[in-house]
């Protein structure tokens, strides 16, 4: 399995940071068990948490399209 911060990133050089894009495929590839989710990120689905994600990467910093 891929990190969760590694595939975000990947998409999203990938997209160009085109949201849309990024959370439908990142919710494709958990659905496909590619990357794995938190015990406690259970509430959410695939779309919702892959938006929450998103957006926690680009609030924190860690998401950054030259990574």
């Amino acid at each position: 399995m891929i990190p969760q911060r590694e595939k975000l990133s990947e998409l999203y050089r990938r997209h160009a940071g085109n949201t849309e894009r990024i959370v439908r495929a990142y919710a494709n590839a958990e659905r496909r068990g590619e990357v794995a989710r938190p015990k406690g990120a259970a509430r959410l689905d695939a779309d919702a948490y892959a938006r929450a994600l998103l957006a926690e990467g680009l609030r924190k910093g860690w998401l950054v399209a030259g990574r």
